[in-house]
């Protein structure tokens, strides 16, 4: 019952690091920390957040408390803090615009010291809610911009995949990802050539080059995997579930943009 503050987060932490989804004890830490939020630090609130989320717990009393503590703090919040607490409550598919609007106005004139993975976490959060926060995508755009070429495929696919779902047109940033994940188009899993992919059929500039680079890595990993899924299903559902969310998304992006190379070389001859 006197567990300190640190102790409640890391504990909630590490059985989330751990994926172990232990209801009594949620519940118990839960309690506890609800008692103690005013005391809780910036780091204790993220990793709060982070494990609630990582465990897929929508436990509503805590994360209001948390959201409420993170506003009261937020100044004091660093660039993973930010990143962190904002994809936890996206990942629940919890909106709390009090919230999102304090991170916000706290994180804009930041940007330049957020590294590649807090940028695409802060626009990865505000496509999932579909919050569409043009001062802050703009100083997420300005920070990547600037970092682009540390960007890994997973930052890369969930970078083009936000833009895309927020509707944001931004050629100079979306120049310099989709030039970055062509040239590593080679590391990419599925699931990050299927958010790539309809990133680039869905964006007003149909981005060929990225996408046909995409089919033929997706076609060279397809057999793998498809072992993999079925191995893993075994221990549940959701490997085999990601694969086929993978593959449609795929077969839809290329279809979209098919149509659309269809429908111009018409209007061509119609003009001819």
């Amino acid at each position: 019952d006197a567990a300190p503050c640190q102790d409640l987060a890391l504990t909630a932490w590490a059985f989330a690091a751990l994926a172990v989804r232990n209801v009594p004890l949620i519940n118990v830490l839960s309690h506890a920390s609800q008692q103690r939020i005013t005391q809780f630090n910036p780091q204790n609130l993220s990793n709060t957040a982070w494990a609630l989320a990582s465990l897929k717990v929508v436990d509503r009393p805590m994360l209001a408390a948390v959201a409420n503590q993170a506003v009261s703090m937020v100044g004091e919040f660093d660039p993973q803090n930010f990143a962190n607490t904002t994809w936890a409550f996206a990942k629940l598919g919890v909106a709390n615009p009090t919230l999102l609007a304090a991170v916000s106005a706290a994180a804009i004139g930041r940007m330049e010291s957020f590294k590649p993975q807090e940028l695409a976490n802060i626009a990865w959060s505000c496509a999932t809610l579909m919050v569409l926060d043009d001062t802050l995508m703009d100083a997420v755009a300005k920070g990547a911009l600037q970092t682009f070429e540390e960007f890994d495929p997973q930052n890369l696919a969930n970078m083009l995949w936000s833009w895309a779902a927020l509707v944001v047109h931004n050629k100079p940033l979306l120049t310099a990802l989709s030039q970055k994940a062509l040239q590593t188009i080679n590391e990419f899993t599925l699931q990050e050539l299927a958010n790539t992919s309809w990133a680039c059929a869905t964006l007003p500039e149909h981005n060929a080059p990225l996408l046909h680079a995409g089919s033929i890595r997706a076609m060279a990993i397809l057999p793998g995997e498809l072992q993999r899924a079925l191995h893993e299903s075994k221990r549940g559902p959701q490997s085999a579930q990601l694969f086929l969310v993978g593959i449609c998304g795929l077969a839809w992006s290329c279809s979209q943009v098919f149509l659309a190379e269809v429908e111009r070389c018409v209007c061509v001859r119609v003009c001819l």
